[in-house]
């Protein structure tokens, strides 16, 4: 389990992310594992707003500042190619 990444998105094809976003979130706050397992959100806005987020160990062999580095740049290019 320590080395799995979990992405997933909230669902907008019914206008409802944000509230399945505030969802998640609450799970996530009240869940035990909060304190091994890392959360990190993105919000690309469009036409219609995608949530996503990942879920990963802290001591995932990986690195979470790697992981996080990497979610975040995925980002960004996600972000700029929508500006083309």
């Amino acid at each position: 389990m320590r080395n799995r990444i979990l992405l997933y998105t909230c669902d907008s094809t019914d206008g409802r992310q944000l509230t399945r976003e505030q969802l998640f979130n609450g799970w996530y706050v009240k869940s035990s594992l909060n304190k091994r397992i890392s959360k990190l959100d993105s919000s690309l806005e469009g036409d219609v707003v995608i949530k996503s987020s990942i879920l990963f160990d802290r001591e995932n062999d990986l690195g979470a500042a790697n992981i996080s580095r990497c979610f975040y740049e995925v980002q960004a290019v996600l972000e700029e190619s929508k500006m083309e």
